[in-house]
């Protein structure tokens, strides 16, 4: 897993024994493309943008356009052209054709993403030539002559989006935390647990999703929805206070198993209760393969293979969110 110098310690590294990169990212920065292929002169990038139906500055299409011409035969760019938007961020290094490792995580293919911002990667092998396919069929190069009738070219200078747009609430019943819609083309990642060894994880808790001995649980907790209006949240348990692992009334980010983001906030007043953006309902029903709208029961956890999330602190405000199904007994 890495946290820190990930120019250093994923880039500068793994192009020693490689000689082709290929990225999905979210957003793209053609300075921080050009600084790669700069530093590294037998390195071959090719680059998939899953946000490009947003919209790209032309200062930055100009400059993809003219590294993919300077850089011919090292450099490929491909604009993202179908939805649903693609938010993963994967990284895979290769060797004359034969895949060496992957990483998936939060950074985007950007300065920020690299150099500015906290952003983890998480190291896997499992393939992702699947994942890179479907990308490349839904993707044009950004130099085809028929780029400008799907994508938006703005007059911005900016490079970069933001990952996250936020606007606190005054409502105490309903977490407003905005978090930019992701649709995460879907690939095998390492499960956390195996990282739970690591010195830079500093603690690791459980949070369950619905205690066994709950008579309540279809309107509290995960199933608060089924009460008026409630926003769904998790509760904490006697073992593990809220208090003791989270900063309170502050955004707090999740960094799934499934490499999803998710925003979680734990109110002054609402000490005991772990609310998050996207709905924890929804997400949990769809993880455990609930599609229809009706209370979350115990039994649902029994068949998916887990009830209870492990959650690993990597700083006081990003933590790690597991929910593999395990194999011990619930």
């Amino acid at each position: 897993m890495l946290i820190n110098n990930l120019y250093e310690n994923m880039i500068e590294k793994n192009s020693v024994a490689s000689n082709e990169l290929k990225v999905i990212t979210g957003y793209g920065s053609a300075n921080f493309v050009k600084r790669v292929l700069l530093d590294f002169s037998d390195l071959k990038v090719t680059l998939f943008i899953g946000m490009s139906l947003e919209g790209i500055s032309q200062n930055n299409h100009k400059n993809f356009l003219l590294l993919s011409e300077e850089f011919q035969g090292r450099l490929e760019v491909y604009y993202q052209i179908n939805k649903p938007n693609t938010h993963i961020k994967l990284y895979s290094w290769y060797y004359k054709r034969y895949n060496i490792i992957n990483y998936a995580g939060s950074a985007n293919f950007t300065e920020n993403g690299f150099f500015n911002n906290k952003e983890i990667l998480i190291s896997f092998n499992d393939s992702v030539e699947n994942v890179f396919e479907e990308q490349k069929k839904n993707s044009l190069l950004c130099n085809d002559v028929r780029i400008s009738e799907f994508i938006d070219f703005y007059d911005d200078e900016s490079i970069e989006q933001e990952d996250v747009s936020s606007e606190d609430s005054t409502d105490e019943n309903l977490l407003t935390i905005r978090v930019e819609e992701q649709t995460v083309v879907k690939t095998k990642v390492p499960s956390t647990r195996s990282l739970l060894g690591d010195k830079r994880i500093i603690d690791k808790f459980t949070i369950p999703i619905l205690l066994k001995t709950e008579t309540s649980s279809a309107t509290t907790g995960i199933n608060a929805w089924n009460r008026g209006k409630q926003q769904p949240y998790l509760k904490q348990s006697p073992n593990y206070p809220f208090s003791k692992y989270f900063p309170l009334d502050k955004k707090i980010r999740f960094i799934t198993d499934d490499n999803k983001i998710l925003v979680g906030i734990i109110r002054g007043s609402k000490d005991k209760q772990l609310e998050f953006d996207p709905n924890i309902y929804e997400y949990i029903a769809e993880r455990i393969g609930l599609y229809e709208k009706r209370p979350i029961i115990f039994k649902d956890l029994v068949h998916y293979g887990e009830s209870n999330v492990v959650i690993s602190k990597i700083t006081d405000t990003e933590y790690l969110f597991d929910f593999q199904k395990s194999e011990k007994n619930l």
